[in-house]
């Protein structure tokens, strides 16, 4: 196969990469994609999301995750990415981690984390996420308890906590 010369993947705005046999990931696969806005990676078969994946992308505004069958997302997987207003992860994610945000997301004001298995979400989630303002967390298993049991809302309220009590 030959590579058309001229495209300059600098110049890449959106990448979709949908329904593709993808089982893993390289930590700086994304890397030098400078001018990416968008990117959708769903349907894949990847477990893991390492540490590194989406850092360092200047331009990013929206990464969209779908029905992936995403379980773990590794420490400072989203970071340095000034930009970023939307992230929506639809999969099999069990936990939040506090640290899955390396660093600020200045700009981020929408987390989709619907229809996941979240069991937990730790403390200090939310911390570097200073423009958040809408967060949905529909059907998981922490949500999906018997409401009459305060307990099996809990780790949930606890984060959401520590994100709207600041404002």
């Amino acid at each position: 196969a030959q590579v058309d010369s001229s495209f300059n993947l600098n110049q890449l705005e959106h990448l979709d990469i949908e329904r593709n046999a993808i089982v893993s990931f390289e930590p700086q696969i994304f890397q030098g994609l400078v001018s990416l806005r968008h990117i959708q990676c769903g349907q894949l078969q990847n477990r893991i999301w390492p540490g590194g994946l989406f850092n360092n992308l200047p331009s990013l505004e929206v990464i969209d995750i779908n029905w992936s069958g995403l379980q773990q997302i590794f420490p400072n997987a989203f970071n340095n990415l000034p930009s970023l207003e939307i992230i929506r992860i639809y999969g099999e994610v069990q936990r939040l981690s506090a640290n899955v945000f390396g660093s600020t997301l200045p700009r981020l004001h929408t987390l989709n984390i619907n229809r996941n298995r979240i069991e937990a979400v730790q403390r200090g989630f939310f911390n570097n996420l200073p423009a958040l303002r809408t967060v949905t967390a529909t059907f998981n298993v922490c949500i999906n308890q018997d409401l009459n049991n305060v307990a099996s809302i809990q780790p949930i309220i606890a984060a959401f906590e520590d994100c709207f009590t600041r404002y």
